[in-house]
């Protein structure tokens, strides 16, 4: 890091799921790839920007994180090594606020893709379910007239 300049943005997006990943197929190994790829290299990675940063602007974390660490059936890897990443947010944030750096998550929940086509399948029938939309690689899909509105309506 040293060669390439101080880091302004650190952006924690890798992710590690597999299928079956649910009670009856856990194993240690599994959980591990889980955790090493979906909280510890996020851990790694922000203690090794915060220990290089001295002076200058702070820079900023961004952990990807997905609604799926409030629970997701079936998935028992991904979903608490995901809630381990959104714990490590909010501890970071606090232990390295004071010297400016903000560390902050965003969950954009499913995306709807060809490697996962029922994604969203388990909200159908789900209080606000209905309120759910795929998001897809190429943005938001069929957002009703209902939740648009104009650039002065957001901005009044």
């Amino acid at each position: 890091m040293a060669a390439s300049g101080p880091v302004d943005v650190l952006v924690n997006n890798a992710e590690h799921c597999e299928t079956p990943d649910d009670l009856e197929s856990l194993t240690a190994e599994s959980l591990e790839r889980h955790y090493r790829v979906n909280a510890i290299a996020p851990a790694l990675l922000i203690a090794e920007v915060a220990r290089r940063y001295v002076s200058g602007p702070p820079p900023a974390v961004v952990n990807v994180s997905t609604d799926a660490a409030r629970a997701f059936p079936g998935q028992l890897g991904y979903s608490t090594s995901k809630a381990a990443l959104e714990a490590l947010t909010r501890a970071t944030a606090l232990d390295l606020g004071p010297r400016g750096i903000r560390v902050n998550a965003v969950a954009p929940g499913p995306v709807q893709t060809r490697l996962a086509p029922g994604a969203l399948d388990h909200r159908a029938g789900r209080p606000g379910g209905g309120r759910a939309r795929a998001v897809t690689p190429g943005g938001l899909a069929r957002v009703p007239k209902s939740a648009r509105k104009s650039r002065a309506e957001k901005t009044a």
